[in-house]
């Protein structure tokens, strides 16, 4: 604990000893008072001195006994204490402002309370009525750092509620008690937010190494608000991918199960991937594993572009992100197009190189709906890279081979219009 923020200690300074004497020189066996009058401007002229050296103070008429203390303990809380010690080492009597008497009523002081003559001085009651007026300042400045950084109502002067603001526009409630500080704020946590929290209010880290004077209260509800923004961000991320084939959560094991429907080629397929999730997630980027046996080249290339936005991972990218962008990969690689010119109409017959899966199902329905022999579409025997009909029969007559991998076709491929879709 800082040394400042403890109260202050009493009878730091010595009264000089007393010992009266009888009239003959003898000693006295009869009570004394507590200062002859020849001590007494000594003892009242020490008294003020102590307070001279710390403290603002202005006497009263010239009084060494009755003087004006002047507290500034911020900008907003400034005071003047009358003080009267003319009675010392007698209880002094003080005289205060409303303002103040509601923070620290003086007659509440332990050293008001438990005041003893020779041991307490009248600087004791001054420090710890500043210690009492600072406290109170520091009790109103982290509750305006909290009510500035969250969503706070202060219940009363010691007291908040504290709604944590999370993903998805979640909210979970902490009940904050700044009656103990300097020592740690006493927490409560609503039983949603116990739930995900799992430990005790008292087990926080920042709880466990409270210092006020190089911490404050914003610092246990930044722990908080961490701890809950990491569980309830995943859960909304779960609800991002709501799109996709199935996602299940492996909690013991921290890991995610993706199905993505997609297309090899014109076949419908289910990509399988396996998400690891660090401890640290998102400050650190998920490992994403694919479970398929990918066999098309094309497909694994673009499975592997989609991945790279890992690169440029941060705790502001999503898993949606990710799954967006393979998702794109693969429908581009899905696509088919004439590798000679490049556009999945023919530019002779206008016919498309293939019917749609949609189109297939209409005809299953429907016979009248059967386009599957609207096609322009072959395949080079030794690459099966693809090709409009018309395209493979100009490229042929042009150089004789294949325009990719430069070997000729069979002899019951040159000239011949293959119309069957691809498989």
């Amino acid at each position: 604990m800082n040394p400042e923020d403890k109260p202050p200690e009493q009878g730091s300074p010595q009264l000089p000893p007393q010992k009266p004497q009888a009239p003959d020189g003898g000693d006295s066996a009869q009570p004394a008072p507590a200062a002859y009058p020849e001590d007494r401007d000594a003892l009242l002229a020490e008294e003020l001195t102590l307070l001279m050296n710390e403290f603002q103070v202005e006497m009263v008429e010239g009084a060494i006994s009755r003087v004006r203390i002047y507290l500034t303990v911020s900008l907003e809380m400034n005071f003047v204490i009358g003080i009267d010690f003319s009675a010392f080492p007698e209880k002094p009597l003080l005289t205060v402002q409303d303002e103040l008497k509601s923070i620290a009523n003086p007659d509440d002081l332990a050293s008001m309370k438990n005041w003893t003559p020779g041991q307490t001085h009248v600087i004791d009651v001054v420090r710890e009525l500043e210690w009492k007026l600072s406290s109170a300042e520091k009790l109103k400045m982290q509750a305006r750092l909290i009510m500035g950084e969250f969503k706070a109502k202060q219940l009363d002067e010691h007291h908040l509620a504290v709604d944590l603001l999370t993903f998805g526009l979640r909210e979970y409630r902490v009940d904050v008690n700044l009656d103990a500080l300097p020592a740690a704020p006493t927490l409560e946590f609503s039983p949603e937010l116990q739930a995900i929290m799992k430990i005790r209010p008292e087990d926080l880290n920042s709880i466990k190494s409270w210092d006020m004077s190089i911490m404050s209260t914003n610092d246990i509800l930044r722990e908080i608000q961490w701890e809950v923004d990491k569980v309830a961000r995943l859960q909304f991320e779960r609800d991002l991918l709501y799109g996709l084939e199935r996602v299940e959560y492996l909690e013991d094991q921290r890991k995610l199960l993706v199905d993505m429907r997609g297309k090899m080629k014109t076949a419908d397929t289910v990509f399988k991937f396996e998400v690891e999730l660090p401890e640290d997630y998102p400050t650190s980027k998920p490992v994403i594993k694919l479970l398929n046996e990918i066999t098309d080249d094309e497909i694994a290339k673009k499975l592997e572009q989609g991945m790279k936005v890992l690169e440029n991972w941060s705790s502001f990218t999503y898993l949606v992100d990710i799954f967006d962008a393979i998702s794109k990969e693969i429908m581009k690689a899905s696509i088919i197009s004439c590798i000679i010119c490049h556009q999945t109409k023919c530019p002779a017959c206008s016919k498309p190189m293939i019917v749609i899966e949609s189109q297939i199902s209409a005809a299953a329905e429907d016979p009248a709906n059967d386009h599957s022999s609207e096609t322009c579409y072959t395949e080079c025997p030794h690459c099966q890279k693809p090709y409009h009909a018309h395209c493979w029969e100009q490229n042929i007559k042009a150089i004789g081979k294949c325009a990719y991998c430069m070997r000729e076709p069979t002899p019951s491929m040159p000239g011949e219009l293959n119309s069957e879709e691809p498989m």
